[in-house]
C-alpha cells in the first residue's frame, strides 16, 4: 500500500474489522498519508479509529446493533450532562 503511494501518489485508507464475534482481530487502519485521517476527520466528525470500531460493530450486529451502540452511547451522554 505504501509502495504504490510512494510510485503513483495514490491516497488510500485501509480499515479492516471481523465479521464473526468468534474472530479474534483487533480493528487495524492505515493510511497513506495524514489526508485520509483529515478526510475521515472533516467527513464524519469522527477519527478514523471510531469509524472503524463503528463499522466493526456494524459487521458483527447489522443494523439493529448499530442503533443499540448508538442508543447507549445517548444514555451514556445524558447521565454524564445531571
Amino acid at each position: 500500500m505504501h509502495a504504490l503511494h510512494a510510485w503513483t501518489g495514490t491516497e488510500m485508507i485501509f480499515i479492516a474489522v471481523r465479521s464473526d464475534v468468534t474472530d479474534y482481530l483487533c480493528p487495524l487502519v492505515s493510511t497513506t498519508s495524514e489526508h485520509g485521517v483529515d478526510f475521515i476527520r472533516l467527513a464524519t466528525k469522527s477519527d478514523l479509529t471510531t469509524l472503524a470500531l463503528r463499522y466493526e460493530a456494524y459487521c458483527l450486529l447489522g443494523i439493529e446493533g448499530r442503533f443499540l451502540v448508538y442508543l447507549y452511547q445517548c444514555i451514556v451522554s445524558h447521565e454524564g450532562s445531571l
